[in-house]
């Protein structure tokens, strides 16, 4: 018989920082409730959250929320299976900026770690994924699902599915 965790939900940190050149507040809620626990996963994993940070540099809020019909976490990758999620973001600052809406309904997704800190994921499903995020790091562009991502994350994406590579 599967083992039931109890559902949380809590601030996961409210951080304040203070000093003379940088001064930020930041505040991260999750709610999560994982019900059936076997060996290798869960069957039917919930999660919500919402962030928000605001500082010299700029600011960034975002909120969403994903349901997973089995979801298998190893060290190394995952693999979620009949996942669907919501996801808005929007920030703005020194370093660059998103603005970003995801709705999405995938039969599979995995992801996985190729080295110290490089990755890859795929999934398959269908999405309306929308946005675009500029910054140090790259540039990321999508309608409707379909789009591409250049920089420390090389990836393309279609309304079925997609493949990302983060470099480093």
């Amino acid at each position: 018989m599967p083992e039931y965790d109890k559902s949380h939900c809590a601030i996961r940190s409210v951080n304040k920082y203070t000093g003379s050149a940088h001064k930020a507040v930041s505040a991260d809620v999750t709610g999560k409730k994982k019900r059936g626990k076997n060996q290798t996963g869960y069957f039917g994993h919930y999660e919500a959250t919402a962030d928000a940070e605001a500082g010299i540099g700029g600011a960034i809020a975002g909120a969403g929320a994903a349901s997973t019909v089995y979801k298998l976490r190893e060290r190394d990758g995952e693999v979620n299976v009949g996942k669907s999620y919501t996801n808005a973001e929007v920030g703005a600052g020194l370093g660059g900026y998103k603005a970003k809406a995801e709705l999405g309904v995938d039969v599979v997704n995995a992801k996985g770690k190729l080295g110290r800190n490089q990755e890859v994921s795929a999934n398959l499903g269908f999405n309306l994924n929308t946005g675009v995020e500029a910054g140090f790091n790259g540039v990321s562009l999508k309608a409707g699902g379909l789009g591409f991502s250049v920089g420390r994350n090389m990836g393309i994406s279609t309304p079925f599915g997609g493949v990302n590579f983060k470099l480093w």
